[in-house]
């Protein structure tokens, strides 16, 4: 099931819930880990943007979550580990060994490596260069 917002139970614990046990025995028990909320985000997403254990979006990728998928804003969980200020570079790794489109561009044409300029840190960006982001990527903004 699924509440007002869309999220499911793995969504919510993945977003929530700092024990690693109760995702990993929702994902290990089949619950859906495609699966997107009215925002367009899936459990992945919302582990890379706040989830503190970046063995999670690893277990998350490995469970066959789709590391390419768009939220509402054209976001992928590449673009929500690059953004975060508290170092998201594990968490990069994690989803690019998985095949993350480095390029991957929002609705705003903002490319992870712009995220991670923007609001990430100094790693997440050495992190994406490193994989090949184009360093003279631009947004609609120019």
């Amino acid at each position: 099931g699924k509440d007002g917002e869309g999220r499911t139970a793995l969504m919510l614990a993945v977003a929530y819930n700092e024990n690693n046990d109760v995702v990993r025995r929702l994902f290990d028990s089949g619950a859906d880990v495609n699966l997107q909320d009215k925002a367009g985000e899936t459990a992945l997403m919302k582990a890379a943007r706040v989830r503190r254990n970046p063995w999670t979006v690893r277990d998350l990728a490995k469970a066959k979550a789709d590391v390419n998928t768009r939220d509402a804003s054209g976001q992928t969980a590449l673009h929500h580990a690059a953004a975060r200020s508290d170092g998201g570079a594990v968490l990069i790794a994690s989803l690019l060994d998985r095949e993350a489109d480095v390029e991957a561009k929002d609705k705003r044409g903002n490319t992870p490596l712009l995220a991670a300029a923007e609001l990430g840190t100094a790693s997440s960006v050495l992190a994406l260069l490193e994989a090949g982001a184009d360093p003279k990527a631009k947004n609609g903004a120019g």
